[in-house]
């Protein structure tokens, strides 16, 4: 079987289906052409490919070689899970890879696994819970429309010392079992 590639697409393989469908109820090859808005030559081969192989796909095309092997594409997929804060750069030299760390990256993605922001939450303690529950009740009973004349803000969290992860690598759907939770200095 051929690989999905933009020549393998749903409409083409439907298109072909049809050829195939009108030649079997015994429609010409020119009828065929006409309706489905093909020249008469691609119905006679698409007509020919399915006599002799019976599909409808395109033949794989050679193209070059990947530079990974499938041990090397799982030690690169290992490495990500077990530090997914880790870049495609420090992954490639620390398993010294011959290849470009874009190479690195298409691995990842390939296995679904894709580069995101990491996701930060402050550990709430007693007090911020309190606090919260408060503010809520409060305005418990307010109309939707109050919403709508409020503006909201929110604190940000500067530090020299505290080294972020820029971005992680995990799988979509993972956000939650990733969480980073931070103490908030007073």
């Amino acid at each position: 079987m051929a690989a999905p590639t933009k020549d393998n697409s749903v409409e083409l393989i439907t298109q072909r289906g049809r050829i195939i469908g009108r030649w079997e109820g015994g429609a010409s090859t020119r009828d065929i052409a006409d309706d489905v808005g093909v020249s008469q030559r691609t119905v006679e081969r698409w007509i020919s490919r399915w006599q002799e192989e019976g599909s409808l796909a395109n033949k794989p095309r050679r193209g070059r070689p990947r530079v990974t092997t499938p041990q090397q594409d799982e030690q690169i997929v290992a490495a990500s899970r077990n530090n997914s804060k880790k870049t495609a750069v420090s992954i490639t030299h620390d398993l010294q890879i011959q290849c470009s760390a874009e190479t690195t990256r298409r691995r990842l993605r390939e296995n679904s696994i894709n580069c995101h922001v990491p996701a930060c939450k402050e550990v709430l303690n007693d007090n911020h819970r309190e606090t919260r529950l408060g503010f809520a009740l409060q305005y418990l009973g307010e109309d939707v429309n109050f919403w709508n004349h409020v503006i909201f803000s929110d604190e940000s969290y500067f530090t020299s010392v505290e080294v972020k992860a820029r971005h992680c690598w995990r799988q979509k759907g993972t956000r939650g079992m990733m969480l980073k939770t931070s103490k908030r200095e007073p």
